[in-house]
């Protein structure tokens, strides 16, 4: 951004006192201050600056003390969100004071360029280094007493000339075109002072993103910006525009990260994530791909649970239901013949199959063709001293593969089994 044309901030003002204040101002965001005080009488002190915010305000140089005449330059950058404020140039043992503060756009704070003359009369001078190219040039004046206004250097115009106190001559001028480095003054005063100072354009650098950075918009046919750091939680948009807009990032998005908007007919996003699947974990955002090829790959570590047809009970549950049911309800019957004084008779066997079977029917474990099946199964199961589970390992019914390793059968289950046994 060039240099843009220095304006006074304020009226510059001066006062019959040890203090001159500035009425109330707003400066542009960014905008370069420079404030230029002056002090009269012999034992005046180099003025001090203060603002009515508490701004900090740097000096250009230490200041000039001569005779009955005294000065000095600040500088200050307006902060991002300016208030307004008025500005107060001090010097004890002054009879007089003035201030003015020159407002430029543009500008850097590299001061190496600049100059200090003082002369007995009222004629100071300074030569000025060689300029850059898109620099413009600044001069001040400041005289004591004296009958008239000083006459300003050739080629620059005045942002102020006057009396602007009893005693004080008091000058700003520049030259935004082709400054000269030779800047002259003219003028009555018995002892005067004068700066010279080279405005140079702000230096182009890293934008910094610090904490709490609002979005940051560029536009241009080849604006670009550059993220180095980590982005975190809660971190702003980051917006590009202009036909060859570019961001590249090398970090990763981390939980709650905000949406990255690119802009543009060439704007590129490139993010490469480090090597290995895309694990899809609980409470997972919603992944949107978008494309002609786009593919996502998922591959479980788990085969998906099945119910048992008709049930919402899992395969592998209602079989371990099964198998502690058949296994309770024939050892029931087992115990029951034990007990007989007599060898039970063919009859009684009959009842007792009959009995397993209806309690097998009544809560649906087995269908009508699977208990044909298992019949002779369960006529041998209660009849014989065979392990039950073993009875039951050994029946294929159709649909039915009961899981003789089965160990994680409920504990429940487990009593039944190794009491059946």
């Amino acid at each position: 951004m060039p240099v843009g044309t220095p304006v006074l901030a304020t009226p510059a003002v001066g006062a019959t006192a040890t203090s001159a204040t500035t009425t109330s101002f707003t400066p542009a965001a960014g905008d370069l201050l420079l404030a230029f005080a002056a002090a009269r009488a012999a034992a005046a002190e180099i003025p001090t600056i203060s603002d009515t915010l508490g701004n900090t305000w740097t000096q250009v140089a230490t200041g000039t003390d001569f005779s009955n005449i005294t000065a000095k330059l600040w500088y200050q950058v307006v902060e991002g969100s300016p208030a307004a404020r008025t500005v107060t140039a001090s010097s004890t043992g002054a009879t007089q004071v003035g201030l003015a503060v020159v407002s430029i756009p543009g500008a850097g704070t590299d001061f190496s360029n600049f100059q200090i003359g003082t002369n007995g009369a009222g004629d100071p001078s300074v030569t000025m280094a060689a300029y850059a190219a898109s620099s413009i040039a600044i001069g001040f004046y400041a005289g004591n007493a004296g009958g008239s206004n000083p006459t300003i250097p050739t080629g620059y115009t005045s942002l102020t000339n006057s009396q602007i106190a009893t005693n004080i001559r008091f000058a700003v001028v520049h030259d935004t075109t082709s400054p000269s480095t030779s800047m002259a003054w003219v003028g009555p005063s018995t002892d005067s002072i004068c700066f010279g100072v080279e405005i140079k354009e702000a230096a182009a650098g890293a934008y910094t993103l610090t904490a709490n950075t609002a979005a940051v918009t560029l536009t241009g046919t080849s604006a670009t910006l550059r993220v180095d750091r980590k982005l975190t939680a809660n971190t702003a948009e980051i917006t590009l525009t202009g036909s060859a807009a570019t961001l590249r990032r090398g970090f990763t998005l981390a939980a709650n990260t905000n949406a990255v908007a690119v802009s543009g007919q060439q704007a590129t996003l490139t993010y490469t994530p480090v090597a290995g699947a895309y694990t899809l974990t609980a409470e997972s955002p919603a992944i949107t791909l978008t494309g002609s090829a786009a593919t996502l790959t998922y591959t479980s570590s788990r085969q998906p649970e099945v119910n048992w047809p008709g049930t919402n009970i899992p395969r592998s549950k209602f079989r371990e239901m099964q198998r502690a049911a058949l296994a309770r309800y024939l050892h029931d019957e087992r115990e029951r013949l034990q007990k007989e004084d007599e060898k039970p008779a063919q009859r009684k066997v009959k009842r007792a199959v009959a009995r397993v079977i209806r309690r097998i029917e009544g809560e649906g474990l087995l269908t009508s063709d699977q208990i044909h099946e298992a019949a002779p199964a369960i006529k041998q199961a209660i009849t014989s001293n065979v392990s039950i589970p073993a009875i039951l390992d050994q029946l294929r019914l159709s649909e039915l593969t009961f899981i003789a390793e089965q160990s994680l059968l409920d504990d429940e289950a487990a009593a039944i089994l190794l009491l059946a046994a």
